[in-house]
Formats: structure tokens, C-alpha cells, sequence
């Protein structure tokens, strides 16, 4: 499935499987707000949307039916995202609401507020495994056990770290380098000078790599 955001503030979907053309599924017209993030849960059955007015929107993706609205923040959303069993939705905000909150995404209760007080834009992240998340806050991201919600202690001075897909490692991509840190004490591992992180089927996490007209991979974790 994909999306494009309008300029009228709403919102295009596109579906189709491989092979088979796609078509436009769903058109979605929100005037009075402005789109700032979207995130797809797994399988893509249901698309969330943030807004500018702090809500987050969850929208059958074929016909666009709103399935329902979560009152998240009180300031834009930043960034959202969803379990990997598609049960948790992480957002962020920023601003006069700098919050990182976890709620149920079936009924949209609020689970927990990870972090309060980061005026910095950021990417929190569930674990490939759903049993650590990220929060942010102004010194950089802090790992938390998912359902507990206690830190573990590992604190980076990044705003963006992700898991690596094996769970054996924290990332952070900066333009033409990849930061590899410990995931129990937040050390810096090594740092290779490559590009955005993808994952394997089988957890490894690679970095795609074109030299001479050859596509390379490159193992970054473990």
C-alpha cells in the first residue's frame, strides 16, 4: 500500500499486490488539520495518522472509514509507531506538548508517557522483538521495557537511535555513517561509514550500498 498527502490537507491511498495494478483505495479530506506524520500497522490493515491539532487518526486504508480517533497530544505529532504484533502506537510530540506516549491501539487508552520534557523532534521505536521501546527527551533517547514501561538505564544523546532487527544493538544513521551502540550500556561499538539501515528476513540488519553499477549489502548487526 502507499499514500500521498494532498494539498488540500487530506489524504490518497494506493493498494495492490505484486503483479496486479494498483488502484486508489481511498481518499481522505481533513481541511481543518494538517497531516505531519503517518505509520502503517503491521500488515496493513489500518493506517494512523497525526495531525497538527495533536490528534492521531486510525483509517481502514480500503474505502478510508475513520475506525477511530485518539486525542494524543496537545501540540503536532512528530512521529508515530506501532508495535511489530500491531497491539501498542507509539507517538511523539513536541513543543508545547514534549511528550512520548504509548496507547492501545484498538481502543486508543493511553498505556503509559515515557518522557516528558524533550523539546527535540525524534524517532522512538519499538524493538523488532516488541519488548523494548525508545523515548526522547532533551539529553537524547532511553530504552524502556514494553508493559513495565521502567527504563533499563541505557540512556544515548541521540534523538533518532532504532534497534538494530536482531535486537542485539542500537543505530543511529547519519549521512554516510552508521553508529553501532551496546544495547545494555549505550557504548559506542564501532561506526561504519554507510547509509540507512534495512532488515533481513532472518534479523540481520544490512545497509544497501551501489558502487560501479553493483548493488551491495553490507552487514552492520551482529
Amino acid at each position: 500500500a502507499a499514500y500521498a498527502v494532498l494539498e488540500s490537507g487530506g489524504l490518497r491511498i494506493w493498494t495492490g499486490q505484486p503483479g496486479v495494478p494498483g488502484g486508489v483505495t481511498a481518499t481522505i479530506e481533513v481541511p481543518e488539520a494538517m497531516i505531519t506524520t503517518v505509520a502503517w500497522a503491521p500488515g496493513g490493515g489500518t493506517l494512523a495518522v497525526g495531525y497538527s491539532t495533536g490528534e492521531i487518526s486510525l483509517y481502514d486504508p480500503n474505502g478510508g472509514a475513520l475506525l477511530l480517533t485518539i486525542s494524543a497530544h496537545a501540540d503536532w505529532i512528530v512521529a508515530l509507531a506501532y508495535s511489530g504484533d500491531g497491539r501498542l502506537l507509539l507517538s511523539d510530540s513536541m513543543s508545547f506538548d514534549p511528550t512520548t506516549t504509548v496507547h492501545d491501539a484498538a481502543s486508543g487508552a493511553l498505556l503509559a508517557t515515557l518522557v516528558s520534557a524533550g523539546w527535540n523532534a525524534s524517532l522512538p521505536a519499538f524493538s523488532a522483538d516488541g519488548t523494548l521501546v525508545t523515548g526522547v527527551d532533551d539529553t537524547g533517547s532511553r530504552v524502556f521495557q514494553v508493559d513495565t514501561w521502567e527504563q533499563t538505564g541505557v540512556e544515548l544523546p541521540l534523538f533518532d537511535a532504532v534497534f538494530a532487527c536482531d535486537n542485539s544493538a542500537l543505530l543511529h544513521t547519519a549521512p554516510g555513517t552508521t553508529g553501532v551502540y551496546d544495547i545494555q550500556s549505550g557504548e559506542l561499538l564501532r561506526a561504519q561509514t554507510y547509509g540507512p539501515v534495512t532488515c533481513l528476513a532472518d534479523g540481520r540488519s544490512v545497509v544497501l550500498e551501489q558502487s560501479d553499477g553493483v548493488l551491495l549489502l553490507r552487514l552492520v548487526a551482529p
